[in-house]
């Protein structure tokens, strides 16, 4: 266990004031003493409070999850395999993002690069493509991808606006975006099993819903801090029951819609350290139906049921290494788990057995 990483759940306090209820059921008619300059009474003050607490929330200032944090402990995963490596040459990357796994393969984004870098299960490099442009192949700061169904690749083209597919061994096949679907630096993708398709259009603050065709199907949220509101949602996953997580990125929350766009529950991420520090999350689930969320500048991956409840803070790849900033994350469709850590220059490999760190 990793002391002073625990949860401390937040509860909120009144101060106590002494009254005299006694006293004033027998004196119902006497006029209560000023404060001495005109200030308002104790029962006064106390509804005033009541009122600006009830406004905040409404405003957005305090944030309550309505779900249980628990307690974080420290959690692993046992390491089955890793590859990788900072550069430009086959296989290499810069400034890694987004992650997804078949059955078979990894793919995951290569942001500086711009191109998507293709591996099997072993690690071993399989292909590429993308590069810094425009057109079909070409990408500008992509952060995500997904797969669909079918097992084509769908790339989350952020700084063009696109949203590209692409079959699984890299022929382009269509795109959507530009003026139809006005989206402004989009960074998150999920797709259900049916197809439907989930983007997390970060720059203003909402979740659109796209058919299997691409086509436009509606959009939830818009930009602030309420319990209806995105800043910079950015990780998109969809659970076994069909809900939609996102990560929530500024407001440090994950917040769960249902298929139709209603906004289920949300909960505040763990505070590491007693801070949040990470301005970008990324987020997986699995078939249990446990949420990954990464947080980079904390080192760490944090680990919570379906309902919320925090199940542990994931902080070392190993008994030996620890992570350094993991970015996207992944779970296949067997249940196993990768990770990729743009510190280190890695993509991990865990297989699904969570055990608990002495």
């Amino acid at each position: 266990m990793v002391k002073g990483k625990g949860v401390i759940p937040v509860r909120g306090h009144l101060t106590k004031t002494k009254q005299k209820h006694a006293k004033l059921a027998r004196r119902p008619t006497k006029k209560p003493k000023s404060d001495g300059g005109g200030g308002l009474r104790m029962a006064e003050k106390v509804v005033l409070i009541a009122v600006f607490l009830v406004l905040a929330c409404a405003a957005g200032y305090f944030v309550f999850s309505f779900v249980s944090l628990g307690t974080a402990q420290e959690v692993g995963f046992p390491l089955v395999g890793s590859w990788g490596g900072e550069g430009s040459s086959k296989g290499k990357f810069i400034a890694p993002r987004g992650l997804a796994a078949s059955e078979d393969e990894v793919f995951l984004v290569a942001h500086q690069l711009a191109r998507l870098n293709v591996y099997n299960k072993q690690g071993v490099f399989r292909r590429s493509w993308g590069g810094e442009g425009t057109g079909a192949y070409g990408f500008q700061k992509p952060y995500a991808v997904a797969l669909d169904p079918q097992g084509n690749v769908l790339v989350m083209d952020t700084w063009n606006g696109y949203l590209k597919k692409y079959t699984k061994a890299g022929k382009f096949i269509t795109k959507w975006g530009g003026e139809e679907y006005s989206f402004y630096g989009p960074r998150g993708i999920a797709v259900a099993p049916d197809g439907t398709i989930y983007v997390a259009d970060t720059g203003q603050g909402r979740l659109v819903q796209l058919s299997p065709r691409g086509e436009f199907l509606d959009s939830w949220g818009r930009p602030g801090k309420g319990k209806e509101c995105f800043r910079d949602p950015m990780g998109v996953a969809v659970g076994p029951a069909g809900n939609i997580y996102v990560a929530d990125a500024l407001n440090h929350r994950v917040m769960v819609l249902s298929p139709r766009g209603k906004f289920l529950r949300r909960w505040r991420l763990v505070k590491v350290n007693g801070a949040y520090t990470s301005s970008e999350h990324y987020l997986a689930v699995d078939r249990r139906g446990r949420v990954f969320v990464t947080d980079p500048n904390a080192s760490t991956i944090q680990v919570f049921s379906g309902e919320g409840k925090a199940l542990g803070l994931w902080q070392k790849v190993n008994s030996e290494l620890a992570f350094g900033s993991p970015a996207g994350v992944a779970v296949s469709p067997q249940g196993d788990i990768y990770v990729v850590d743009e510190r280190l220059h890695k993509i991990f490999a865990f297989r699904d057995e969570m055990t608990l760190v002495e």
